[in-house]
């Protein structure tokens, strides 16, 4: 059976930037699909439960679709720019507090 392996590129200056599609050959076991590890002729167990997710900066289908894993990529995208305002406010109202503060 084939899997289709999403890697979103966006810091390799070698490769182009953007949402990438590698098909690979795999063997179904009962939990998971056993394949070569994308070229690099290691030998790759990827869990059944893990179909579908972002793990390690690539979503693993088992059928071709650009768009789900384009938005799995955007929600990771948004929910990082939510952290990291949330960290920069935590980050300012620290600095605010350290700036009124006074001798006691």
């Amino acid at each position: 059976m084939n899997l289709y392996v999403y890697t979103l590129n966006t810091f390799f200056s070698n490769r182009p930037k953007g949402i990438h599609i590698e098909k690979v050959e795999a063997r179904e076991t009962p939990k998971t699909y056993m394949c070569d590890s994308y070229g690099t002729g290691y030998t790759s167990r990827i869990r059944k439960q893990d179909i579908g997710l972002i793990i390690n900066g690539r979503i693993i289908l088992t059928e071709p679709n650009f768009e789900y894993a384009k938005n799995k990529f955007k929600e990771m995208g948004e929910a990082t720019i939510r952290l990291q305002k949330e960290r920069l406010e935590n980050a300012e109202n620290v600095l605010r507090i350290i700036n009124e503060s006074e001798e006691n």
